[in-house]
């Protein structure tokens, strides 16, 4: 394994959170024993759910991936990241396909 992917990882379940425990089941189910890849996809998918639902979309119901995506596409411009794009590359403009 990489170490700086190694590292991130390690960086990123620090917390003792939902978002944190999601992300460590995702990485077991890509990279353990057993890999599943369609089960780290959802736990993926789950810990991204923990850290933007109650940012992006605080008080819906039942929200999902898809109500932040969503309301992510609808806003626009108050989302930022602050990741680097070389230049040559320019980055996507919206959040889904």
């Amino acid at each position: 394994m990489d170490p700086t992917a190694t590292a991130a990882f390690d960086m990123a379940t620090e917390p003792e959170d939902l978002a944190s425990a999601e992300l460590g089941l995702a990485w077991s189910k890509a990279y353990g024993r057993e890999p599943d890849p369609s089960d780290a996809w959802d736990h993926a998918i789950k810990s991204v759910e923990a850290v933007l639902i109650p940012i992006v979309v605080p008080t819906q119901a039942g929200a999902h991936i898809g109500h932040v995506i969503g309301q992510l596409d609808d806003q626009g411009q108050p989302w930022s990241t602050p990741l680097q794009f070389n230049q040559a590359t320019p980055p996507q403009t919206r959040f889904r396909d």
